[in-house]
């Protein structure tokens, strides 16, 4: 009430539908212009927001507003954990030893398809299996491992209980994860190449051990992973983290977070 005693008595408009329908972003800019704590002024919008609710009328802004310091929130909170993450150098000299060994690898596979008639790629080694999870990882965000594990690469869409990726749609579905209540995570692949490799890959689970078999389980992976890059999954996983939060990106911060 008093927020709204504080907007209603600057705009000097008694018919407070009028005021929230024409001063939307000049409100917003009011409550910005005075008040400098992130907290102060999401609490400030959340305020007028209701009114908005009470009054049915539409208020996109504020909500764009209120998700913005929220996020911002979260970011504060996540620089206080940064004791449990990896330093900004280290990271970025974690992320570049990983970039060296994806390239290292794509021209191991590149060579191995001029000499040997696709031998790699056919046969979906453990090589161009850890290319792509690399490829994904660089570019999309580290998914869990235990995701991973019994991911099927094909060019239709499954059912509710696998975790695939569907070349065609070009999307990771992930139906089966620590928050599955909240339904199924699509993540977009825009990587021609990627899906161009992916494809020599449909009927087969993303990574498998050197026998075709799926593994165990993430921690089985995770062996496999640290023995190609002499980093575990967990290690590129908080460097790519950190560097997000570091750089205070909000809307790479919430694709990561979806990732």
């Amino acid at each position: 009430m008093r927020t709204i005693k504080q907007v209603h008595e600057h705009f000097e408009i008694d018919d407070m539908r009028v005021l929230l329908s024409i001063k939307e972003q000049d409100i917003i800019c009011y409550i910005e212009s005075n008040y400098t704590n992130n907290s102060t002024i999401k609490s400030k919008l959340c305020s007028v927001y209701k009114a908005y609710e009470m009054l049915e009328i539409e208020g996109n802004l504020f909500k764009q507003r209120i998700d913005f310091y929220a996020t911002k929130q979260t970011l504060k909170q996540e620089e206080t954990k940064e004791v449990n993450k990896k330093s900004v150098d280290e990271g970025d000299k974690i992320i570049s030893h990983f970039k060296n060994h994806l390239e290292d690898l794509g021209k191991i596979i590149q060579n191995d398809t001029l000499e040997n008639d696709n031998a790699m790629l056919n046969n979906w080694s453990v090589e161009v299996q850890l290319f792509c999870v690399l490829k994904l990882y660089l570019t999309y965000g580290v998914i869990r491992s235990s995701k991973l594990i019994n991911c099927l690469i094909t060019d239709c869409d499954c059912d509710d209980n696998t975790n695939y990726i569907n070349v065609n749609k070009k999307q990771i579905v992930i139906n089966i994860h620590k928050n599955d209540r909240k339904g199924k995570r699509v993540i977009d692949i825009n990587d021609n190449k990627l899906l161009g490799i992916l494809r020599k890959g449909i009927g087969r689970f993303l990574v498998t051990t050197q026998q075709g078999e799926l593994y165990q389980s993430s921690s089985a992976f995770s062996k496999v992973f640290m023995k190609y890059f002499e980093h575990n999954v967990y290690d590129l996983r908080k460097a790519i983290s950190s560097k997000c939060i570091a750089e205070g990106n909000i809307e790479e911060i919430k694709k990561l977070e979806h990732v």
